[in-house]
């Protein structure tokens, strides 16, 4: 009984052909994929989802026993930081869910999940940030959730700075 991805229509938010067999193996169109760069290639391809189903889909499926420790917070971390439209989604399924995602991710990696507040630009969300950040310390990833936090607190004061003048240019 394989998960799979896609019904093979034309929506962009399905990668044709693409499952993950009874094994935890991907298949795709098929033939399971034996190379590792061809897993993490078709593996990595899930955080690109647009639709929100399918972006909480990846995110739940990176806890499951099918995804290698070692790689759930990438998976998380990519959906996040990397998929614009599972940003917003993303964060929150991390501040639900930070006792799975404990369970799941050993101690020295779980700054790749907290870390993903880099992506953030607006001081709503820094608050947001720094509260969970605060909340859930990660001793192994003190530093670098300093610095991420430093980072959204400079581009939010870059982006107030610059709103306006960005708006006024825009109208003209």
């Amino acid at each position: 009984a394989a998960t799979t991805w896609s019904s093979g229509g034309a929506n962009p938010d399905e990668i044709r052909g693409l499952s993950l067999d009874a094994a935890g193996n991907i298949v795709v169109a098929g033939f399971e994929v034996l190379f590792p760069d061809e897993y993490y290639n078709w593996f990595y391809s899930l955080v690109a989802f647009r639709d929100p189903a399918l972006v909480r889909r990846t995110l739940e499926l990176a806890l499951t026993p099918e995804v290698k420790n070692q790689d759930a917070g990438g998976v998380i971390a990519r959906v996040v930081a990397g998929n614009p439209y599972g940003r917003e989604l993303g964060w929150t399924w991390i501040e639900q869910n930070w006792d799975r995602i404990t369970a799941k991710i050993p101690d020295r990696m779980r700054g790749t999940v907290t870390g993903t507040a880099r992506a953030f630009c607006d001081r709503q969300s820094l608050a947001r940030a720094k509260a969970f950040i605060d909340a859930h310390p990660v001793p192994a990833a003190a530093r670098s959730n300093a610095q991420v936090l430093e980072r959204v607190a400079q581009c939010a004061a870059v982006r107030d700075l610059q709103c306006a003048d960005v708006h006024e240019w825009l109208a003209q």
